[in-house]
């Protein structure tokens, strides 16, 4: 009963073994060692960092390139639509000021015939 008892009694919490303490030399190559860790680690964030700023500036720089064709895309288009209705107008004005009949005359020797009428056409 008395291990027993004790084992009961003893419900205060178990501590780990304590470190012996280092001797100078050693103290000086764990803190050498230490602030070679933080150097490294140091050194990695601003890699993270830099690699992270990298890739924000790669896709910034694609996202502008696509933008741009995009922006591009539809200035062409709309020059192919001004150009479509730009040709049909100049069609129209030849048509209406005899341009083509006159060309038609020209070339083929057609007479032009009187409205009210109809008349035969004389091809050479």
């Amino acid at each position: 009963m008395g291990a027993a008892a004790a084992r009961a009694g003893s419900a205060a919490p178990r501590r780990a073994p304590a470190r012996p303490t280092p001797a100078a030399g050693e103290r000086r190559l764990t803190l050498v060692a230490t602030s070679r860790r933080r150097w490294r680690l140091r050194r990695a964030r601003w890699g993270l960092v830099a690699g992270a700023l990298l890739l924000v500036g790669i896709m910034w720089v694609g996202l502008m390139q696509l933008r741009l064709t995009t922006q591009t895309g539809v200035i062409e288009r709309q020059l192919r639509e001004v150009s479509a209705e730009t040709q049909t107008l100049k069609n129209r004005f030849a048509i209406r000021e005899g341009e083509v009949p006159g060309q038609a005359q020209a070339s083929l020797g057609m007479i032009r015939g009187t409205p009210s009428g109809t008349t035969q056409i004389r091809v050479k």
